[in-house]
């Protein structure tokens, strides 16, 4: 129930989860190439200056922004769980996970753009951040409840 109740606390601190979803995400998920229903859905600045968009659709969790396709992060099993947060929120993650007794694992933010986090199954959660040294997104992160 621990990890539960922290997971919860965790999830308030993300930006715009799964809140009603504004039609224009669906038409840039529509023209990104993304046909499969959006299940869930958050918005972050993942690089400098642009603003984009997170969803779980498909069994994939994806990132578009305004500049064209979708790029698949991962996939996940179940029910997505989905979050985007600022650095300064992903570095309180980790602080938190780090002080669960019931969490195990680490959220090192490399850049100071937002980072997607996502439970790929039931006990397992993965973070991404965009590089742009390597023009990619990375995992920067994972944790297991």
């Amino acid at each position: 129930m621990g990890s539960r109740l922290a997971l919860a606390t965790l999830a308030l601190m993300a930006v715009t989860v799964n809140a009603q979803m504004p039609s224009s995400v669906r038409q840039l998920a529509e023209k990104a190439g993304v046909t499969a229903p959006i299940a869930a859905w958050c918005r972050g600045e993942f690089r400098a200056g642009q603003p984009g968009y997170a969803l779980a659709a498909g069994g994939r969790y994806l990132v578009i922004e305004g500049r064209g396709g979708a790029v698949e992060l991962g996939a996940f099993k179940d029910k997505p769980d989905l979050a985007c947060y600022s650095r300064d929120e992903a570095l309180k993650l980790h602080r938190d996970i780090q002080r669960s007794e019931t969490l195990s694992g680490a959220v090192a933010p490399r850049f100071g753009t937002a980072v997607i986090c996502g439970f790929i199954d039931a006990t397992s959660a993965a973070c991404w951040q965009y590089s742009p040294a390597e023009k990619a997104y990375v995992k920067v992160g994972s944790w297991t409840t």
